[in-house]
């Protein structure tokens, strides 16, 4: 299966770091939407809180706006984005390198297009996207216990 869906991807990039970034995304997400979970007193609230939230992550994750675009009271929202790390840890993993995408009317490489995104094009800032990630997904998982163990009203007896 994993032959398959690398070859039906057609990635260019490590397709071992794909599955990981894959699986980290997954991970830290979750994480926040049980943090959120936590937070609201019922599923509704929840979730519009995540879809809420969720959108806010894709709008300022860098796909809609370059990094280096968002207006600087809104920096914070790219930092906490869940979005942002496999956005950029994928691109970085596909384009990074000199591999030619165009040669009219100049020469575009892989590494070209990171720069024009603002998106770094060192060799091992794509496994820090991952730690990132996996960083967010223990936060909020310790927040999710802080707000069980003291602000929960369901107090065992």
């Amino acid at each position: 299966m994993l032959i398959t869906t690398g070859d039906a991807l057609r990635l260019h990039g490590q397709f071992l770091y794909f599955l990981v970034m894959l699986y980290a995304s997954l991970l830290s997400t979750n994480s926040f939407v049980v943090f959120v979970s936590s937070v609201v007193p019922n599923f509704i609230l929840g979730y519009a809180a995540v879809i809420a939230f969720t959108a806010l992550f894709f709008l300022f994750c860098g796909y809609f706006l370059n990094s280096h675009s968002i207006p600087v009271a809104w920096k914070w929202m790219n930092t906490v984005s869940t979005m942002k790390y496999p956005y950029e840890g994928l691109l970085m993993n596909e384009f990074r390198g000199t591999r030619v995408f165009s040669r009219e009317p100049i020469t575009l490489t892989g590494d070209d297009i990171l720069q024009q995104l603002a998106i770094s094009v060192k060799d091992n800032q794509k496994w820090w996207m991952v730690l990132y990630l996996l960083g967010w997904a223990v936060f909020y998982r310790i927040l999710f216990y802080l707000v069980l163990r003291f602000a929960s009203k369901n107090k065992r007896k």
